[in-house]
């Protein structure tokens, strides 16, 4: 889906990319509570090159596309939680 985007003539589009979301829902899931809690140990593990893989918070994501918009840099941009973390 992301090739076909690229594709088309858009002059400025953002990607984003992130590992595991954390936040409230309002339904439970249970792999994502699982998932979630495992994370929060294999976090601490994952540093350099490994950092896009870091579970990210939903606000955050939401204030880097926020922050992004306002920039509206021409070109096709693709952000993984690490760079999305660094926007926020």
């Amino acid at each position: 889906m992301e090739d076909s985007i690229k594709e088309k003539k858009i002059p400025s589009i953002n990607i984003y990319q992130p590992s595991l979301i954390k936040g409230k829902r309002k339904e439970f899931r249970f792999g994502e509570t699982v998932f979630t809690f495992f994370f929060k140990l294999l976090d601490i593990l994952l540093a350099g090159s490994l950092n896009k893989y870091r579970s990210i918070n939903a606000l955050d994501i939401a204030k880097a596309m926020y922050n992004v918009s306002l920039i509206n840099k021409k070109g096709v941009y693709t952000f993984t939680s690490d760079k999305i973390k660094e926007l926020a």
